[in-house]
């Protein structure tokens, strides 16, 4: 987790540098030049959580497995409240078009990474500015399986003792509209509204012996309302 965070302070800090080289003053922006953006974002939304477990029996098991799975599947809804980070940086085609990338850190069950590309188009205007942007990538969760002795998940209705996690995270897809506010001739305030799609993967493993363990998947497609802050710097 450690490595994360610096990896990301890292970044934000790369992203807000790299945008400080637009020079001019406020009423006279460039048509062209680099840009970067640091946003934090509350995404909400209603879920319903599934799971469905599975049973791999032993090679040397020749009759019925003894594992019985429950009646019904579990189901559950709740509000989701999930915060975000989010920098990114790119290049001004000209005064509507913007193209870039950028990555950030977000607070999904166990944690996200989303990497994603991103196109902005900004209507003319003098100094409220209406602005749309579509982001879209992949959110990278855990690179390998993690032990734990002890695991509460919020779609599952039990706990789990002993096993290995992991978050695969999924596919993302961020549309989003706002106004950008400029504050002085290097850096504005947006405002944001956006969609989030996001598919989210899991697994949980307890290994009972060699070629014997029990496996919970859980696979999940959340569309989530979203409002942000951001700094825009050119």
């Amino acid at each position: 987790m450690k490595k994360e965070f610096f990896l990301l302070l890292f970044l934000i800090v790369s992203f807000l540098s790299f945008g400080q080289s637009r020079e001019g003053r406020y009423g006279q922006v460039d048509k062209k030049g680099f840009y970067s953006t640091m946003q934090v974002n509350l995404l909400m939304g209603k879920e319903v959580n599934k799971y469905t477990p599975y049973y791999y029996p032993s090679l040397e098991t020749t009759g019925s497995s003894l594992w019985v799975p429950p009646a019904t599947a579990h189901h559950q809804m709740k509000l989701s409240l999930v915060p975000s980070l989010m920098v990114s940086g790119g290049y001004r085609l000209n005064t509507n078009w913007a193209i870039g990338a950028g990555t950030g850190f977000e607070l999904f069950e166990k944690n996200l990474f989303p990497l994603f590309g991103e196109v902005r188009y900004m209507f003319d205007g003098q100094h409220i500015t209406p602005f749309l942007a579509l982001k879209g990538g992949y959110a990278i969760g855990n690179l390998k399986e993690k032990h734990h002795e002890e695991l509460i998940l919020s779609w599952s209705s039990g706990t789990y003792n002993d096993v290995k996690f992991r978050n695969h995270g999924g596919l993302m897809l961020h549309p989003e509209v706002g106004v950008s506010i400029p504050l002085d001739g290097k850096c504005d305030l947006l405002l944001t509204a956006a969609v989030r799609h996001q598919r989210i993967k899991q697994k949980v493993t307890k290994v009972y012996e060699v070629n014997q363990h029990d496996q919970w998947e859980h696979k999940e497609k959340l569309n989530l309302l979203t409002i942000g802050i951001a700094f825009l710097f050119r």
